[in-house]
């Protein structure tokens, strides 16, 4: 059954609650009218009445602003540097400790690369020649720009190595000539 607020009590709710937690409300009333309140009522009776409290978040020292993690916890997931794991069927190594963590990690195809052949230039990829990802040796990768990726993607020529990279050159110079043309 909802609580029937007299007058007098409605009037100090509309003051009250804009600017506070509901907890201090409800002491507030306690200590003004000498009968508690709940939560549950002012929430309902801010409802009901239209009266916005402004504030946002969990009030301060509520169990849900405390976590189980104190300054300095480690979670029980954490990888050390070094780490390597499978993802989306690349291996990936854990290269820094960031946050978010997802930015410490590289694939490993890149990084045997860099190794042999210096960082990767803007806009290019490593590709697999066998188009076997678990074969990551510096024989069989090989540098294709974005265009060359694309083309090799849309037609399959993943695994086709250099003979593929090719058919990939020839498609991309066979679109450029149509569209210098005036085709499509």
């Amino acid at each position: 059954m909802r609580h029937r607020w007299t007058d007098e009590e409605r009037g100090f709710l509309r003051g009250a609650i804009p600017g506070r937690w509901r907890a201090e409300v409800c002491a507030a009333f306690e200590e003004r009218f000498g009968r508690p309140v709940t939560q549950a009522q002012v929430k309902e009776f801010a409802s009901c009445h239209r009266v916005l409290s402004g504030v946002r978040g969990t009030p301060p020292g509520s169990p849900s602003e405390r976590t189980r993690f104190g300054p300095g916890h480690v979670p029980h997931n954490r990888r050390p540097i070094g780490s390597e794991e499978w993802r989306l069927g690349y291996l990936w190594r854990k290269v820094a400790e960031t946050r978010p963590s997802r930015l410490g990690w590289a694939p490993v195809h890149r990084l045997v690369w860099e190794e042999a052949h210096g960082p990767v230039p803007q806009g290019c990829e490593v590709a697999f020649c066998d188009g076997d990802r678990t074969r990551i040796e510096p024989g069989n990768l090989m540098l294709i720009t974005g265009a060359e990726h694309a083309v090799m993607a849309r037609r399959g020529l993943f695994g086709a190595g250099e003979a593929g990279r090719a058919c990939a050159d020839l498609a991309i110079a066979a679109s450029r000539r149509r569209r210098e043309a005036g085709g499509r």
